[in-house]
């Protein structure tokens, strides 16, 4: 049996309670692994290094030193956060005697899932992403740190009363402004506001008036990204249908601008 320790954030709290109560969740998928057993986790995260100590399993680590040019170069999977989920498979294939350059030129094949970091059509120069599946604050500050270039952010979504400073101050730092909708939109303009009166946040009501307003504040050669940071249970199913939404949307504008 393998199991995957990658990183913890706190999240789902209004479920588990507390942070501890979710990582004592989280670590029971190793808890009862034996010793014929691995356990793959990331020492960069204290928390999971910290969490691996209870376990027979034989612990793999790994952290952001084994991230190579050659993963760095795989365009289906930008960004340091897939560069280490890279390394963690290639651990696995390690493991089991498989060739390291055999596995990465088989990942230049791999097609990415849906809704993390995907990119969707360029419409006059603008390029369009979904990461619909950054359901926190942390996958949202994961996804700025995967452009050398300040998108244009939508944000939107249910609060979850996470503490959403971090991300928040990256976001005005590394952005070109933001775009907000749904339960979240007071909340995230009120702290943007706070911290920055002169960074542009522009409030509407739903996605197709989002879409509008990215493609108005942006210029060719410019990054719309839609990465939530929350849930998407206040106007959504789920993150796979406000993602196809979003592609959706996206596509139906396009339209828009050819009459």
């Amino acid at each position: 049996m393998w199991a995957f320790f990658l990183n913890i954030t706190p999240d789902h709290l209004s479920r588990h309670g507390t942070l501890e109560e979710y990582i004592e969740q989280k670590a029971k998928c190793f808890q009862n692994q034996g010793a014929q057993h691995f356990l793959i986790y990331n020492q960069n995260d204290s928390i999971v290094e910290d969490s691996c100590q209870d376990t027979l399993a034989e612990c793999v680590p790994f952290s952001d030193v084994d991230i190579t040019s050659e993963i760095t170069q795989l365009e289906q999977c930008p960004g340091k956060h897939n560069h280490l989920n890279v390394v963690a498979a290639l651990k696995v294939a390690e493991c089991l005697g498989y060739s390291i350059p055999s596995c990465l030129q088989h990942m230049k094949n791999f097609k990415a899932l849906k809704h993390r970091l995907e990119f969707i059509s360029e419409i006059e120069g603008r390029r369009f992403y979904n990461d619909s599946k950054a359901t926190n604050p942390e996958a949202t500050l994961q996804a700025l740190q995967s452009f050398s270039k300040k998108p244009l952010l939508i944000l939107c979504g249910e609060d979850k009363g996470l503490d959403m400073t971090e991300c928040l101050e990256a976001v005005i730092k590394g952005t070109q402004g933001v775009i907000v909708f749904g339960d979240i939109a007071p909340r995230i303009q009120e702290e943007c506001s706070a911290m920055s009166a002169s960074f542009t946040i522009a409030k509407v009501q739903t996605l197709s008036q989002a879409i509008d307003r990215s493609f108005k504040l942006s210029k060719p050669g410019d990054i719309i990204l839609f990465s939530p940071s929350s849930s998407s249970q206040d106007h959504f199913r789920s993150f796979e249908d406000r993602g196809n939404q979003f592609v959706t949307g996206v596509a139906e504008y396009a339209k828009t601008l050819l009459v």
